[in-house]
């Protein structure tokens, strides 16, 4: 019986690990822009579709660092880059500060 259990334990941790490999290679660009653009919006608050340090420091707060949104290290976060961060981010900390 131990056997068994330990065979299935395995199996069903085998899959989830390659469910989680599968999903980190999925193309990052572009999946849901339409979900992300309200935060974005709401962000953005002179409207140049880019959210730079202090536009950011106003709605994170204590939250998490810019540096981790801004990927490309160009002191703005654009919308690609927010999907991206978010889906790898735990992303409460945004959906709570603009509620």
């Amino acid at each position: 019986m131990r056997s068994g259990l330990t065979t299935l334990l395995l199996g069903l941790g085998l899959a989830f690990t390659a469910l989680a490999a599968v999903t980190l290679q999925r193309d990052p660009e572009g999946l849901h822009p339409a979900r992300f653009q309200p935060w974005m919006a709401s962000i953005d608050l002179d409207g140049d579709s880019r959210i730079d340090r202090l536009e950011f420091r106003q709605v994170a707060g204590a939250g998490p660092r810019f540096e981790v949104y801004d990927m490309n290290q160009d002191e703005a976060i654009d919308l690609s880059e927010l999907e991206l961060a978010t889906r790898h981010i735990d992303p409460l900390w945004l959906y709570f500060a603009l509620e």
